[in-house]
């Protein structure tokens, strides 16, 4: 038999939330190099969103997980 649809989403949901980690931590440690007096509001919140880019991720990576040991 083929693959079921909680299958395709825990596979789909495996790769959104690893690259939404990866992604996360670019922002992180890339987007927060450069801080002065006159960006300080951007950079924090371009790490800001880094944060929860990688707290969804793993979000998503946990509902992958749950769907595997449900099938």
């Amino acid at each position: 038999m083929g693959a079921t649809w909680r299958d395709w989403l825990r596979r789909i949901l495996t790769v959104v939330g690893a690259l939404m980690i990866l992604g996360g931590y670019h922002l992180l440690t890339h987007g927060t190099d450069r801080i002065t007096v006159d960006n300080a509001a951007d950079v924090a919140a371009r790490a800001q969103d880094g944060m929860l880019l990688a707290i969804f991720g793993g979000l998503a990576l946990l509902v992958a997980l749950f769907l595997k040991n449900r099938s």
